[in-house]
């Protein structure tokens, strides 16, 4: 199938060259897929049905028991999950009074700043645990 470069994204841009939509569900990603499968139709192969088709081929893997769900975070960038938990942070007060920064990036700078401020970030993750043990026991200037 000829897909490629077809536009993957709609909807409210949330920052510059990302957008986020307005509205989820299968449905709506159908509605969005034949828009843009029908604006950009006339030098591609593909049909909308065959794009359609592979929508409905791929959607289980989405789903809470399929793999891609549930390596989520391979497959979603943390900006979306941040994007989508924008007014869930805005209740939890990530928000500033003058509204000149998003929630998102409100509750961003806090980790960070936070992070900065402990000595032991590592154990904030049992990977990180791990991680800084395998670093610890490595000889990096040896044979």
């Amino acid at each position: 199938m000829a897909c490629e470069n077809f536009k993957n994204f709609w909807g409210e841009e949330v920052r510059k060259g990302h957008s986020f939509p307005s509205k989820l569900g299968k449905n709506y990603c159908q509605i969005k897929i034949a828009e843009i499968v029908r604006e950009d139709s006339k030098n591609r192969l593909v049909s909308e049905k065959d794009v359609q088709n592979k929508f409905r081929t791929l959607l289980p893997q989405f789903r809470s028991e399929g793999s891609r769900f549930k390596d989520y975070l391979k497959y979603f960038a943390g900006k979306d999950l941040l994007y989508a938990m924008r007014e869930e942070l805005r209740g939890l007060g990530f928000e500033y009074s003058s509204r000149e920064y998003k929630p998102e990036e409100v509750f961003v700078e806090r980790i960070v700043s936070r992070i900065e401020r402990i000595d032991k970030v590592w154990e904030w993750l049992p990977e990180w645990t791990i991680l800084r043990k395998l670093i610890k026991e490595t000889d990096f200037f040896g044979d």
